[in-house]
Protein backbone atom coordinates (compact mmCIF):
# COMPACT_ATOMS: atom_id res chain seq x y z
CA UNK A 1 0.00 0.00 0.00
CA UNK A 2 1.21 3.58 -0.59
CA UNK A 3 1.10 6.62 1.63
CA UNK A 4 -1.22 9.47 0.12
CA UNK A 5 -2.50 12.57 0.02
CA UNK A 6 -5.61 12.28 0.49
CA UNK A 7 -6.52 15.86 0.89
CA UNK A 8 -3.52 18.67 0.23
CA UNK A 9 -3.94 21.20 2.82
CA UNK A 10 -2.29 20.42 6.17
CA UNK A 11 -2.60 18.82 8.42
CA UNK A 12 -3.07 15.55 6.50
CA UNK A 13 -5.12 13.81 9.38
CA UNK A 14 -6.61 11.67 7.36
CA UNK A 15 -3.43 10.02 5.86
CA UNK A 16 -2.44 10.11 9.34
CA UNK A 17 -4.78 8.05 10.67
CA UNK A 18 -5.03 5.38 7.91
CA UNK A 19 -1.45 4.29 8.08
CA UNK A 20 -0.37 1.09 8.69
CA UNK A 21 2.91 -0.24 9.63
CA UNK A 22 4.86 -0.63 5.76
CA UNK A 23 2.96 1.81 3.99
CA UNK A 24 5.66 3.22 1.29
CA UNK A 25 5.86 6.69 0.18
CA UNK A 26 4.58 8.37 -3.24
CA UNK A 27 7.03 9.68 -5.85
CA UNK A 28 5.49 12.86 -5.20
CA UNK A 29 5.57 12.43 -1.16
CA UNK A 30 9.35 11.34 -1.67
CA UNK A 31 10.01 14.37 -3.56
CA UNK A 32 9.31 16.66 -0.27
CA UNK A 33 9.08 20.44 -0.51
CA UNK A 34 12.32 21.31 0.03
CA UNK A 35 14.06 19.66 -2.74
CA UNK A 36 13.32 19.48 -6.90
CA UNK A 37 13.65 15.48 -6.55
CA UNK A 38 13.87 12.65 -4.70
CA UNK A 39 17.99 12.49 -5.67
CA UNK A 40 18.65 15.81 -4.56
CA UNK A 41 17.22 14.80 -1.16
CA UNK A 42 18.90 11.72 -0.99
CA UNK A 43 22.10 12.82 -1.73
CA UNK A 44 21.84 15.85 0.85
CA UNK A 45 21.07 13.21 3.29
CA UNK A 46 23.81 11.19 2.69
CA UNK A 47 26.35 13.84 2.75
CA UNK A 48 25.05 14.72 5.94
CA UNK A 49 23.78 11.47 8.10
CA UNK A 50 27.62 11.07 9.06
CA UNK A 51 28.13 14.69 10.40
CA UNK A 52 25.03 14.35 12.23
CA UNK A 53 25.57 11.01 13.77
CA UNK A 54 28.71 11.28 14.90
CA UNK A 55 27.97 14.43 16.72
CA UNK A 56 27.49 12.86 19.73
CA UNK A 57 24.54 14.86 20.64
CA UNK A 58 21.50 12.31 18.31
CA UNK A 59 20.06 9.03 20.34
CA UNK A 60 21.00 5.40 19.45
CA UNK A 61 18.90 4.31 16.87
CA UNK A 62 19.92 0.74 16.84
CA UNK A 63 17.97 -0.05 19.69
CA UNK A 64 14.71 1.31 18.70
CA UNK A 65 11.90 2.86 20.88
CA UNK A 66 12.59 1.50 24.34
CA UNK A 67 9.33 -0.57 25.36
CA UNK A 68 8.05 1.28 28.35
CA UNK A 69 7.98 4.49 25.96
CA UNK A 70 6.51 2.34 23.50
CA UNK A 71 3.39 1.66 26.10
CA UNK A 72 3.45 5.05 27.30
CA UNK A 73 2.79 6.07 23.35
CA UNK A 74 0.08 4.12 23.00
CA UNK A 75 -1.73 5.82 25.57
CA UNK A 76 -0.96 9.57 24.52
CA UNK A 77 -1.59 8.43 20.88
CA UNK A 78 -5.87 9.07 21.31
CA UNK A 79 -4.35 12.75 22.99
CA UNK A 80 -2.65 12.81 19.88
CA UNK A 81 -5.19 12.36 17.56
CA UNK A 82 -7.60 14.69 19.82
CA UNK A 83 -5.22 17.68 19.42
CA UNK A 84 -5.05 17.41 15.81
CA UNK A 85 -8.47 16.94 15.49
CA UNK A 86 -8.93 20.03 17.27
CA UNK A 87 -6.92 21.98 14.51
CA UNK A 88 -8.83 20.08 11.39
CA UNK A 89 -12.28 21.95 12.18
CA UNK A 90 -13.71 24.68 10.16
CA UNK A 91 -14.77 27.17 12.76
CA UNK A 92 -14.95 25.12 15.52
CA UNK A 93 -17.34 22.63 13.61
CA UNK A 94 -18.02 20.01 17.13
CA UNK A 95 -19.40 17.55 14.62
CA UNK A 96 -16.34 17.36 12.15
CA UNK A 97 -14.34 17.13 15.94
CA UNK A 98 -16.61 13.99 17.32
CA UNK A 99 -16.59 12.42 13.87
CA UNK A 100 -12.49 12.47 13.60
CA UNK A 101 -11.87 11.57 17.30
CA UNK A 102 -14.79 8.37 17.18
CA UNK A 103 -13.34 5.54 18.50
CA UNK A 104 -10.36 6.98 20.47
CA UNK A 105 -10.66 6.37 24.19
CA UNK A 106 -8.55 8.79 26.21
CA UNK A 107 -6.80 7.09 28.99
CA UNK A 108 -6.19 4.35 25.88
CA UNK A 109 -6.73 1.44 28.02
CA UNK A 110 -8.60 2.61 30.89
CA UNK A 111 -10.42 5.95 29.59
CA UNK A 112 -13.96 6.53 27.48
CA UNK A 113 -15.09 8.68 24.23
CA UNK A 114 -16.27 12.38 23.83
CA UNK A 115 -19.51 12.20 24.76
CA UNK A 116 -20.58 16.45 24.81
CA UNK A 117 -18.66 18.95 23.44
CA UNK A 118 -18.90 22.70 24.16
CA UNK A 119 -17.23 25.16 22.08
CA UNK A 120 -15.31 28.08 23.90
CA UNK A 121 -14.71 31.51 22.24
CA UNK A 122 -13.25 34.65 22.87
CA UNK A 123 -12.44 37.18 20.19
CA UNK A 124 -11.50 40.57 20.29
CA UNK A 125 -11.28 41.84 16.75
CA UNK A 126 -8.98 44.83 16.39
CA UNK A 127 -10.39 48.42 15.00
CA UNK A 128 -9.23 50.28 11.93
CA UNK A 129 -7.65 52.42 14.12
CA UNK A 130 -5.92 49.40 16.48
CA UNK A 131 -4.96 47.42 12.67
CA UNK A 132 -3.08 50.63 11.07
CA UNK A 133 -1.21 51.43 14.43
CA UNK A 134 -0.02 48.04 14.26
CA UNK A 135 1.58 48.22 10.63
CA UNK A 136 5.75 48.38 11.56
CA UNK A 137 7.06 51.97 10.11
CA UNK A 138 10.20 53.61 10.24
CA UNK A 139 10.35 56.86 12.11
CA UNK A 140 11.81 59.72 10.88
CA UNK A 141 15.62 59.14 13.53
CA UNK A 142 16.00 55.39 11.26
CA UNK A 143 14.43 53.23 13.96
CA UNK A 144 11.60 50.95 13.06
CA UNK A 145 8.30 50.48 15.36
CA UNK A 146 7.42 47.37 16.10
CA UNK A 147 3.82 45.89 15.72
CA UNK A 148 1.83 46.38 18.54
CA UNK A 149 -0.39 43.40 19.22
CA UNK A 150 -4.03 43.76 17.99
CA UNK A 151 -6.94 41.82 19.33
CA UNK A 152 -7.29 37.85 19.96
CA UNK A 153 -9.03 34.65 19.66
CA UNK A 154 -9.14 32.39 21.59
CA UNK A 155 -10.59 28.80 20.98
CA UNK A 156 -11.43 25.61 23.10
CA UNK A 157 -13.34 22.45 22.87
CA UNK A 158 -14.46 21.62 26.46
CA UNK A 159 -15.22 17.75 26.67
CA UNK A 160 -16.94 15.58 28.90
CA UNK A 161 -15.83 11.72 28.50
CA UNK A 162 -18.21 8.84 28.46
CA UNK A 163 -18.32 5.16 29.64
CA UNK A 164 -16.44 3.59 30.38
CA UNK A 165 -14.70 6.47 31.79
CA UNK A 166 -16.54 8.08 34.41
CA UNK A 167 -18.48 11.40 34.12
CA UNK A 168 -16.44 12.78 36.16
CA UNK A 169 -13.58 13.23 32.76
CA UNK A 170 -12.97 16.57 31.65
CA UNK A 171 -10.84 17.65 28.79
CA UNK A 172 -10.00 21.31 27.22
CA UNK A 173 -8.50 21.16 23.86
CA UNK A 174 -6.95 24.56 22.99
CA UNK A 175 -7.02 25.56 19.04
CA UNK A 176 -3.69 26.56 17.19
CA UNK A 177 -3.41 29.09 15.10
CA UNK A 178 -5.57 29.65 12.21
CA UNK A 179 -3.54 29.94 8.79
CA UNK A 180 -5.83 33.77 7.86
CA UNK A 181 -6.71 34.49 11.61
CA UNK A 182 -4.77 38.00 12.77
CA UNK A 183 -5.80 37.72 15.77
CA UNK A 184 -4.29 34.64 16.27
CA UNK A 185 -0.94 35.56 14.52
CA UNK A 186 -1.23 38.43 16.96
CA UNK A 187 -0.97 36.34 20.16
CA UNK A 188 1.88 34.30 18.67
CA UNK A 189 3.93 37.42 18.06
CA UNK A 190 3.39 39.45 21.56
CA UNK A 191 6.54 37.90 22.70
CA UNK A 192 7.12 40.16 25.34
CA UNK A 193 7.41 38.24 28.82
CA UNK A 194 4.56 39.48 32.08
CA UNK A 195 4.41 38.61 35.04
CA UNK A 196 2.67 35.29 35.53
CA UNK A 197 1.11 34.00 38.80
CA UNK A 198 0.54 29.92 38.44
CA UNK A 199 -3.46 28.89 39.06
CA UNK A 200 -6.03 30.69 38.88
CA UNK A 201 -7.26 33.98 39.94
CA UNK A 202 -8.62 32.81 43.84
CA UNK A 203 -5.90 30.16 44.25
CA UNK A 204 -2.80 31.82 42.68
CA UNK A 205 0.80 30.34 44.11
CA UNK A 206 3.49 32.29 45.03
CA UNK A 207 6.32 32.34 41.71
CA UNK A 208 8.96 34.90 42.76
CA UNK A 209 10.54 36.13 39.14
CA UNK A 210 7.94 33.89 37.39
CA UNK A 211 6.89 35.38 33.59
CA UNK A 212 5.14 34.23 30.73
CA UNK A 213 4.84 34.49 27.28
CA UNK A 214 2.81 38.05 27.37
CA UNK A 215 0.49 36.74 24.51
CA UNK A 216 -0.15 33.29 25.27
CA UNK A 217 -1.01 34.37 28.88
CA UNK A 218 -3.42 37.29 27.82
CA UNK A 219 -4.81 34.20 25.09
CA UNK A 220 -5.20 31.74 27.98
CA UNK A 221 -6.50 34.74 30.52
CA UNK A 222 -9.18 35.45 28.17
CA UNK A 223 -11.24 31.98 28.46
CA UNK A 224 -10.22 31.86 32.07
CA UNK A 225 -10.53 35.21 33.87
CA UNK A 226 -14.14 36.15 32.99
CA UNK A 227 -17.90 35.82 33.53
CA UNK A 228 -19.75 34.83 30.46
CA UNK A 229 -20.83 31.39 29.81
CA UNK A 230 -19.58 31.84 25.53
CA UNK A 231 -15.95 32.18 26.77
CA UNK A 232 -14.99 30.69 30.17
CA UNK A 233 -13.93 27.21 29.69
CA UNK A 234 -15.21 26.29 33.61
CA UNK A 235 -18.98 27.59 33.19
CA UNK A 236 -18.61 25.92 30.30
CA UNK A 237 -17.37 22.42 31.83
CA UNK A 238 -20.35 23.04 35.01
CA UNK A 239 -23.18 23.60 32.17
CA UNK A 240 -22.38 20.78 30.08
CA UNK A 241 -21.53 18.64 32.90
CA UNK A 242 -23.14 19.63 36.24
CA UNK A 243 -20.61 18.04 37.74
CA UNK A 244 -18.89 20.64 40.50
CA UNK A 245 -15.23 20.81 40.19
CA UNK A 246 -14.56 19.38 43.44
CA UNK A 247 -15.89 15.73 41.98
CA UNK A 248 -13.89 16.61 39.08
CA UNK A 249 -11.65 13.37 39.01
CA UNK A 250 -9.24 13.38 36.01
CA UNK A 251 -8.04 16.21 33.87
CA UNK A 252 -6.68 16.67 30.43
CA UNK A 253 -5.26 19.70 28.97
CA UNK A 254 -4.29 19.02 25.45
CA UNK A 255 -3.28 21.51 22.76
CA UNK A 256 -0.99 21.85 19.16
CA UNK A 257 1.17 24.66 18.26
CA UNK A 258 -0.91 27.81 19.56
CA UNK A 259 -2.51 25.48 21.47
CA UNK A 260 0.00 23.40 23.16
CA UNK A 261 0.74 26.66 24.85
CA UNK A 262 -2.52 27.66 26.16
CA UNK A 263 -2.43 23.66 27.31
CA UNK A 264 1.05 24.31 29.16
CA UNK A 265 -0.65 27.25 30.88
CA UNK A 266 -4.26 25.13 31.42
CA UNK A 267 -2.02 22.32 33.92
CA UNK A 268 -1.45 24.34 37.07
CA UNK A 269 -4.96 26.44 36.49
CA UNK A 270 -6.33 22.81 35.94
CA UNK A 271 -4.61 21.57 39.69
CA UNK A 272 -6.41 25.02 41.10
CA UNK A 273 -9.56 24.32 39.96
CA UNK A 274 -10.57 21.07 40.48
CA UNK A 275 -8.27 20.37 43.31
CA UNK A 276 -8.97 15.92 43.62
CA UNK A 277 -8.44 15.35 39.94
CA UNK A 278 -5.40 13.73 38.48
CA UNK A 279 -4.22 16.50 35.97
CA UNK A 280 -2.44 15.50 32.70
CA UNK A 281 -1.24 17.72 30.09
CA UNK A 282 -0.07 16.76 26.09
CA UNK A 283 1.02 18.73 23.74
CA UNK A 284 2.33 18.69 20.50
CA UNK A 285 4.70 21.12 18.76
CA UNK A 286 4.62 23.37 21.91
CA UNK A 287 6.40 26.73 21.78
CA UNK A 288 8.48 27.72 25.11
CA UNK A 289 6.16 29.40 27.36
CA UNK A 290 7.85 30.64 30.30
CA UNK A 291 10.84 32.19 31.59
CA UNK A 292 13.72 30.13 33.58
CA UNK A 293 12.14 30.60 37.26
CA UNK A 294 8.48 29.91 36.11
CA UNK A 295 9.58 26.54 34.60
CA UNK A 296 11.77 25.75 37.59
CA UNK A 297 7.99 25.91 39.55
CA UNK A 298 6.41 24.51 36.98
CA UNK A 299 8.61 21.36 36.44
CA UNK A 300 8.49 21.11 39.94
CA UNK A 301 4.96 21.31 41.22
CA UNK A 302 3.19 20.31 38.13
CA UNK A 303 3.33 16.74 37.10
CA UNK A 304 2.11 14.20 33.83
CA UNK A 305 3.50 16.81 31.51
CA UNK A 306 4.13 15.09 28.24
CA UNK A 307 5.83 17.26 25.22
CA UNK A 308 5.54 15.74 22.11
CA UNK A 309 8.05 16.90 19.35
CA UNK A 310 8.21 16.12 16.04
CA UNK A 311 11.31 15.47 14.08
CA UNK A 312 12.73 19.01 13.09
CA UNK A 313 9.49 21.26 14.04
CA UNK A 314 10.55 24.70 13.78
CA UNK A 315 8.22 25.92 16.53
CA UNK A 316 9.64 24.15 19.42
CA UNK A 317 12.42 26.89 19.06
CA UNK A 318 10.47 29.60 18.92
CA UNK A 319 10.89 31.95 20.87
CA UNK A 320 14.39 31.37 20.84
CA UNK A 321 16.21 30.80 24.46
CA UNK A 322 17.62 33.72 24.51
CA UNK A 323 15.99 36.99 23.07
CA UNK A 324 17.22 40.12 24.00
CA UNK A 325 17.41 40.53 27.58
CA UNK A 326 14.98 37.69 28.17
CA UNK A 327 15.34 34.15 28.56
CA UNK A 328 12.74 31.55 27.69
CA UNK A 329 13.00 27.71 28.85
CA UNK A 330 10.65 24.61 28.17
CA UNK A 331 8.78 22.84 30.73
CA UNK A 332 7.38 19.05 30.80
CA UNK A 333 8.43 15.51 30.13
CA UNK A 334 9.87 15.79 26.38
CA UNK A 335 9.63 13.08 23.82
CA UNK A 336 11.38 13.62 20.66
CA UNK A 337 9.81 11.57 17.60
CA UNK A 338 13.11 10.97 14.99
CA UNK A 339 12.30 10.41 11.85
CA UNK A 340 14.79 8.63 9.01
CA UNK A 341 14.18 9.95 5.35
CA UNK A 342 12.72 13.87 4.45
CA UNK A 343 9.99 12.48 3.21
CA UNK A 344 7.02 11.13 5.09
CA UNK A 345 6.10 8.56 6.32
CA UNK A 346 9.83 7.74 6.92
CA UNK A 347 10.94 5.66 9.59
CA UNK A 348 10.11 6.73 13.03
CA UNK A 349 11.98 6.34 16.72
CA UNK A 350 10.96 7.82 20.00
CA UNK A 351 12.81 9.06 22.50
CA UNK A 352 12.71 10.17 26.01
CA UNK A 353 14.84 13.82 26.47
CA UNK A 354 15.33 17.00 23.91
CA UNK A 355 16.33 16.36 20.45
CA UNK A 356 19.79 18.56 19.60
CA UNK A 357 19.07 22.27 19.56
CA UNK A 358 20.28 22.65 16.27
CA UNK A 359 17.68 19.65 14.77
CA UNK A 360 15.22 22.23 13.78
CA UNK A 361 13.75 24.40 10.48
CA UNK A 362 10.75 22.50 9.36
CA UNK A 363 7.61 24.35 9.09
CA UNK A 364 6.63 20.65 7.36
CA UNK A 365 7.77 19.09 10.30
CA UNK A 366 4.97 21.42 12.30
CA UNK A 367 2.42 20.66 10.20
CA UNK A 368 2.42 17.06 9.43
CA UNK A 369 3.77 13.63 10.93
CA UNK A 370 2.52 14.09 14.75
CA UNK A 371 -0.04 11.36 14.94
CA UNK A 372 2.25 9.44 12.24
CA UNK A 373 5.41 9.79 14.55
CA UNK A 374 3.61 8.63 17.79
CA UNK A 375 1.69 5.44 15.97
CA UNK A 376 5.22 4.52 14.39
CA UNK A 377 7.53 4.70 16.86
CA UNK A 378 4.44 2.61 19.62
CA UNK A 379 3.82 0.18 16.76
CA UNK A 380 5.98 -0.20 13.96
CA UNK A 381 9.55 0.81 14.52
CA UNK A 382 10.12 -2.11 17.00
CA UNK A 383 14.13 -3.30 17.26
CA UNK A 384 15.56 -6.37 18.73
Amino acid sequence: MEWHKQRDDPPEIADELAYKCGDAATEKELTGSYFPNKNAAQFLNTLLQPLVSNSGQCPNRASGTAPELRNQLEDLYPAMVMNIATDNVDGGNITRFIQLTEGYIYPAKTGGWIKRVALVENQEMPTLKQYLGSIPTLVMNGTTRLPKPIGADTKVFVANFQAPAPPTQAGFFFFGTELLNPCMWSTDSDFMQAPYFPGNGSDAAQCPGCKAHQGFLRAFNSVTNTTGHKNNILKAWKDMSNVPPEQVTRVLCAGFSLGAALATMCGPWAKATFPNAYVEVVTGGSPRVFNPAAAVWYDKNIQNVYRIVNNKDIVPSLPPATLGTMQYKHVGSPIFLDRTGEALPGEYMAFRGERPEWYTGSIGDHVSGYILGVKQAAECTVRP
